[in-house]
């Protein structure tokens, strides 16, 4: 009798034992938050893997529970069930603008009035790693097919569409992913995009736009394009965390990266030359930037795969330029002037920059850089070179010929430096026996030395020229100012 007593009493303190944690779990369950963050005891908090998955489920609603003033988000892995997270629709209407996924306001005039919801709820939805939403029928206004094929350009992840469904008296739009971990890479990836953007120069459009456009080519690298590779490798999670992508991914990060310093970006498809595919053309995305009111391309990929480093190749030039550097044609939808502005035009330092003493001597060492890297790639981003004109390197590796008449380069030299400066640039221009421009580098001439040059202060004299530092330099120099006020290098002596 003893013994059965003896073992009826342990059961019943293991059952007891057994039984506790259990109430204390349950108890932990509906305590408050304030409650949680006290200290607590290890036995007192909830340990089983299985209550996490149940508190995420609870909180998920179904489309019965919108009404008017609500807005169901879904995240990527619960978009099939149906089943999202319920929010008052102001919540999304007055989200600040770091909630708000960033893209381009080119085409905010496109949805007028009640339209513009559209572009709210999404960019709240995405902004914040969703897939998509639902409203009650009838919240959205009807958008129309270029409406539609905007909301693809605005809303840029991995090359996927938005689309959109009515069924049980709600309307769901939602961003179809390429992949199931399509909306988490991409939260990442804009986490690393806004982390890099705060760090990019603020004030001048080029200047912040060209530190991007420099960053990625330092920064990130060209993948090997295997079939394997090109099933990843296209998303801004790849150029900004895993820092190695393809064309898409280079085109997708200085989407974003613009958009987030507030320089109106667009990614553009078609087709570039490319020398490992049938036909010697093969698929490729770049962008078009507005700098300073007016649109350029920008083929950052071809930057990074240069390897010539700053100054930039393929930044802000027109769309004939870069089909002649790369080939670059836009296809299919892009090709739609209402969605793709025009690019006319390569950027003109002179234009730009040469309002100021300081901007006279920038657009010099503008011009000296790329001298120092290839002067054909100058004579491009001129406009001098057409598909009609050439440049033809000599054997020694320090001389070209042109058949662009001396008289026409000279003309648009003299615009902001006489002969006299330009006989300090590490190219020397001169007019061959057949009136054609003739380049020839000169001894000095030293890549390192003119990529090191940057603009710092400039300093009146007050006798007519001007002082500069240059980072590893400094310069001296004495400008001029034409009727349209416009300043113009006479001399400059780098020290």
């Amino acid at each position: 009798m003893t013994m059965k007593r003896t073992i009826c009493i342990v059961l019943i303190l293991l059952l007891l034992c057994g039984c506790t944690p259990a109430a204390e779990t349950t108890a932990s369950s509906t305590r408050s938050a304030s409650e949680l963050t006290a200290p607590t005891s290890v036995e007192t908090m909830p340990t089983s893997a299985e209550t996490a998955p149940a508190a995420t489920e609870a909180a998920l609603v179904g489309v019965e529970a919108l009404d008017a003033d609500s807005v169901l988000l879904y995240r990527q892995e619960d978009f099939e069930a149906r089943r999202g997270t319920l929010l008052p629709l102001q919540t999304a209407l007055s989200a600040p603008e770091d909630e708000l996924i960033p893209r381009t306001h080119l085409y905010d005039e496109l949805f007028p009035g009640d339209a513009a919801l559209w572009l709210r709820l999404l960019d709240y939805a995405l902004g914040n790693g969703y897939q998509g939403f639902s409203v009650p029928t009838g919240t959205l206004s009807e958008i129309d097919l270029t409406q539609r094929r905007a909301l693809r350009f605005s809303y840029w992840i991995d090359g996927g569409k938005v689309l959109t469904l009515d069924r049980d008296g709600c309307t769901t739009v939602w961003y179809e992913c390429e992949k199931p971990d399509t909306m988490e890479k991409f939260s990442l990836g804009l986490a690393a995009a806004r982390e890099l953007a705060a760090q990019a120069p603020r004030g001048d459009d080029w200047e912040t736009a060209n530190w991007l456009f420099t960053w990625l080519a330092e920064n990130v690298a060209y993948g090997d394009r295997t079939p394997y590779y090109f099933q990843r490798g296209h998303m801004l999670y790849d150029a900004l965390v895993e820092k190695d992508c393809l064309c898409s991914g280079y085109a997708t990060a200085m989407y974003y990266l613009c958009s987030l310093c507030g320089i109106e970006c667009l990614n553009v498809y078609g087709l570039a030359a490319d020398s490992e595919t049938a036909g010697g053309l093969g698929d490729h995305l770049w962008n078009q930037v507005r700098i300073y009111g007016t649109w350029y391309v920008c083929d950052p990929t071809m930057n990074a795969v240069s390897k010539l480093g700053a100054p930039p190749i393929g930044f802000c030039v027109s769309s004939e330029t870069m089909q002649l550097w790369g080939g670059n044609k836009p296809t299919g939808e892009y090709t739609d002037a209402a969605l793709i502005p025009a690019c006319e035009t390569s950027f003109d330092p002179v234009t730009a920059w040469n309002a100021t003493p300081e901007g006279a001597l920038r657009s010099f060492l503008w011009f000296a850089a790329y001298d120092a890297l290839d002067p054909t790639i100058l004579l491009l981003q001129a406009g001098l070179l057409t598909r009609e004109t050439k440049s033809t390197p000599a054997e020694d590796g320090v001389s070209a010929s042109t058949d662009i008449p001396y008289a026409d380069f000279a003309a648009w030299a003299d615009r902001f430096m006489s002969e006299e400066a330009r006989a300090e640039l590490p190219i020397r221009f001169s007019e061959a026996e057949d009136g054609g421009l003739f380049l020839q580098k000169s001894e000095t001439d030293t890549r390192s030395f003119w990529r090191s040059l940057k603009l710092g202060a400039v300093t009146d004299n007050g006798d007519g020229s001007w002082s500069a530092e240059l980072g590893a330099a400094s310069a001296v120099f004495i400008v001029s100012q034409n009727d349209d006020g416009l300043y113009r290098i006479e001399s400059i002596e780098l020290h």
